[in-house]
């Protein structure tokens, strides 16, 4: 794990050399205990209370395996950087795995969206519309905590939004801020579950606000394709679901 985390390091002095070797030469002990701290914090966080004690003897052992070096901070940062990309990595390799298990519910297609569309159409209402554009920031995010649209409700919560997370494998765009998940997600709901009201200047000004404020946050067209190709995803699955 060290060395493949570490190959793409960028040494801008020598006090970086030295701290990337010394983390290349230290105790396979202290990268297992940084691998399994986290782990606890981005896996099993809602357990904190049950291994915040055994974390932080992990911090002191770390610590202590590391006090001989004049850059223990340095090495301790970086060093906790590299577990969480490892992780990361595998987290992907596990998702990807599972694809053709997960691809049905996922995957989808417009007719999913249509027969959504189809079943709202006696209790959707205008106000579910009004509610969304209004949840508008000035910048041009949405701030919400739930997509509704009559009886299709999409929850928005953190854990909600890393499980949309998921469906792209660029590590780039899935450490994108919520706020940034969140709107593409409105955006993709605008277009595929709201685009009979297109014509409508409120619903037009708020998404393009919205695709304009992800262009500047994305910088990136085709990374800014992906993220919307994921959040397409995630409301065919959320479509799929809703209808069995």
């Amino acid at each position: 794990m060290k060395d493949v985390e570490l190959e793409d390091f960028e040494l801008e002095d020598s006090k970086s050399y030295i701290i990337l070797k010394s983390l290349k030469d230290c105790d396979v002990l202290i990268w297992i205990t940084a691998l399994v701290m986290k782990y606890l914090e981005t896996v099993l966080d809602r357990q904190q209370s049950e291994w915040e004690d055994a974390y932080e003897k992990g911090n002191e052992c770390i610590r202590e395996l590391l006090s001989d070096n004049q850059y223990i901070e340095q090495c301790m940062e970086l060093l906790f950087f590299a577990s969480e990309e490892y992780l990361i990595k595998k987290g992907i390799e596990v998702h990807n795995a599972l694809g053709d298990k997960y691809a049905h519910s996922v995957e989808g297609d417009d007719g999913t969206i249509e027969a959504v569309k189809e079943t709202l159409s006696k209790s959707a209402n205008k106000e579910d519309i009004n509610e969304l554009i209004n949840s508008q920031r000035s910048e041009g995010y949405f701030e919400c905590h739930e997509l509704v649209y009559g009886t299709f409700r999409i929850p928005l919560s953190d854990r909600h939004i890393d499980n949309l997370k998921t469906l792209s494998d660029r590590l780039n765009l899935r450490r994108l801020d919520k706020n940034v998940w969140v709107t593409s997600l409105v955006i993709v709901f605008f277009e595929k579950i709201l685009d009979e009201y297109e014509s409508e200047s409120e619903w037009k000004s708020a998404y393009d606000s919205a695709k304009e404020w992800i262009s500047q946050k994305v910088r990136n067209s085709e990374y800014e394709e992906e993220l919307y190709k994921a959040s397409t995803k995630y409301l065919h699955k959320k479509g799929y679901d809703y209808l069995f």
